[in-house]
């Protein structure tokens, strides 16, 4: 493993420890430090690692900067391609025909692009295959007794074999021609034997549509579902039998037209470095009825954000919060894509039909996370208070006071920490004079939290696609590539303290234009130290400041420093007049919490960094959420 900082500084003797194991089948666990290019070689024995024990977990630790990484290890003589059968509705059926969507992954979870072969026993009666993202859907009426298998076909030739789901004799088929429905959503049902069923349609918490039908065997049912009462987003159709047993479902998504919409139109597409950009803001719904919200506006340049891994209010309310696992497009935005949303729902929805099954092996856990409120308690000589005693805190310009018990507990309310300081650090004494007396301790609630996300499943993200090939090899010296030589002379490099030139050590520095922490000039070597009392420019939220000076002394007993809550800043406006100070963010505009009403003007200015920037906008509004954007280029003056 190899630690860098964002400035691509190697960390040296930063503290390790890792765990390679999940739960109690622990394999290896050790500690060390990282090396003068920041690195630590972690051995383990490859061929003890299963699926039961793959998981690397990392703490790093520099100063007081931590870092935690979680890694799946890959496992020896694992299948080399994942596949996965799923039959729309939940089950094949005998005798009926199904669409079934498949979906094939590598070991590290990437969507293979591939070909096969669908058998009947011996028999050969359909070629497959998968899109980019490894996503594919074929047609199949099962006979009874038969077995259905796919081949792989890697280089032309049929490789590895998968064997589909078993059919069930007796059940109901469900198809739908699109997972995507606007005010109202048709389906078909068609049982192969009589029965009586009721459809439900909801999301696991609300029922929102029922109703109950008469299937006759091989008869084809019709269904339109009015969706007036069903809101924007995914939702769920459920077949029950008689005895409201579970037999077929899908999901889809609701209302796909209502989703609003944000028109971001600057008055021109070209700018030169440094110029305005005039933006014009309107939100509108289905009809183009304007609509009021708030909303955040980003200007990014185009290269820092990737397809794959574009990750949308949108998305992130419609999507993602119902399925987690849903996958990044890497084409773009999710929900703007209907031929992707039909292929995901189809194999992604599907894990839901066993929910009875599952509840049943479910484990009833509560989690109750903190409220970030500190918890602590008062001594005087390791005994318990006989009264209330007085305490502050102080945040900042945000000063309170309160006290404890008779017992000597306390609480500090979520109002008290609050602090619009650089360092959210809050400063919490005991009113007394005699305070080597008392001992006071604290409870950290950041405790609870990390503890609460170390027990956490892991799901590794994995944005990238491949294509079925058995003759990929790796770029070797021997296929005609040769590296020179390099010598690494070790020297001390203090950049990775946290003491750096021109910084004090609670990393405070000014810049040579007397700008208190510029963001501009981080890492500047002509940086210096700033001065307490003397007053600066501030880089983070503008205007002036006096430096209180460094607030990392020593602590005395009746004194403890919290960590506080920062509450939001000012996006640090860069002064374009100055051609002294370059103008390097690749983020040349940020706002937050903006009101729209109407067609709202916006205006900000460039930098000196030309190419593509992609102006964002998304928040929420009274109808919904919503999203964005639009690509200006700048030009060199």
């Amino acid at each position: 493993m190899k630690i860098l900082t964002s400035e691509n500084r190697f960390v040296e003797d930063a503290q390790i420890k890792y765990q390679i194991g999940r739960d109690k089948q622990v394999l290896k666990s050790a500690a060390g430090k990282s090396s003068v290019i920041g690195e630590l070689m972690i051995d383990y024995p490859a061929d003890k690692v299963t699926a039961a024990n793959n998981l690397l977990t990392i703490s790093i630790k520099k100063g007081n900067h931590n870092r935690y990484v979680k890694f799946e290890l890959p496992i020896r003589n694992s299948p080399k391609y994942q596949v996965g059968f799923y039959p729309e509705g939940g089950y094949l059926i005998t005798d009926l025909m199904s669409k079934v969507g498949f979906e094939i992954k590598d070991g590290t979870g990437a969507g293979i692009k591939a070909r096969g072969v669908l058998y009947e026993d011996n028999a050969a009666v359909d070629t497959i295959a998968t899109s980019s993202m490894g996503i594919g859907a074929f047609y199949l009426m099962p006979k009874s007794l038969k077995h259905y298998i796919v081949k792989l076909l890697v280089n032309g030739q049929q490789a590895m074999s998968y064997h589909l789901p078993l059919a069930l004799n007796k059940g109901v088929a469900l198809s739908t021609p699109s997972a995507i429905g606007n005010d109202e959503f048709k389906t078909q049902l068609e049982a192969n034997v009589n029965a009586n069923v009721h459809v439900l349609v909801h999301n696991f918490s609300d029922i929102f549509l029922q109703t109950t039908l008469a299937l006759k065997a091989g008869k084809m049912q019709n269904i339109r579902f009015n969706l007036d009462s069903v809101p924007v987003g995914l939702h769920t159709i459920t077949v029950l039998d008689s005895n409201y047993k579970p037999l077929a479902e899908r999901i889809f998504f609701a209302h796909y037209d209502r989703i609003n919409q944000v028109m971001v139109e600057p008055d021109k597409s070209e700018y030169q470095t440094r110029g305005q950009v005039n933006l014009k803001l309107k939100i509108t719904d289905k009809v183009n009825t304007p609509l009021s919200g708030l909303v955040s506006i980003a200007c990014v340049r185009a290269n820092r954000l990737l397809p794959s891994n574009n990750n949308t209010i949108v998305d992130a309310y419609y999507l993602n919060n119902n399925l987690t696992d849903f996958p990044n497009n890497s084409f773009g935005l999710k929900y703007a894509d209907k031929n992707y949303l039909n292929d995901v729902l189809l194999v992604k929805g599907w894990r839901k039909y066993k929910w009875p099954e599952v509840e049943l092996d479910k484990r009833e856990i509560v989690n109750v996370l903190s409220s970030l409120e500190y918890n602590g308690n008062i001594t005087r000589k390791k005994k318990s208070l006989t009264g209330p005693m007085s305490l502050s805190t102080i945040a900042g310009t945000n000063i309170n006071f309160l006290s404890t018990d008779s017992s000597g507990k306390f609480s500090i309310p979520f109002a008290s920490l609050l602090t619009k300081e650089a360092k959210p650090n809050v400063w919490l004494s005991i009113v007394t004079v005699k305070h080597e007396n008392y001992e006071l301790k604290i409870n950290e609630p950041q405790n609870d939290i990390k503890t609460y996300l170390g027990l956490q499943d892991f799901v590794q993200q994995v944005n990238k696609t491949a294509v079925a090939d058995e003759n990929t090899q790796s770029m070797t010296a021997v296929a005609g590539i040769k590296l020179k030589d390099v010598v690494i002379n070790k020297t001390k490099d203090s950049s990775n303290s946290l003491v750096r030139r021109g910084y004090n050590r609670c990393g405070d520095y000014v810049c040579k234009y007397n700008i208190l922490n510029c963001p501009n000039h981080f890492g500047d070597f002509d940086s210096h130290e700033p001065v307490k009392g003397k007053t600066y420019r501030d880089g983070r939220a503008g205007g002036s400041v006096v430096y209180h000076g460094c607030t990392d002394d020593e602590l005395k007993s009746n004194l403890v420093i919290l960590k506080g809550i920062n509450l939001p800043k000012e996006f640090y406006v860069s002064d374009v007049l100055n051609k002294n100070e370059p103008i390097n963010f690749d983020t040349v505009y940020w706002n937050y919490q903006v009101l729209v009403n109407g067609e709202t003007p916006l205006n900000f200015n460039t930098g000196d960094i030309t190419g593509k920037f992609k102006i964002i906008v998304q928040g929420v509004t009274d109808n919904g959420v919503v999203y964005g954007e639009q690509e200006i280029t700048v030009k060199r003056q």
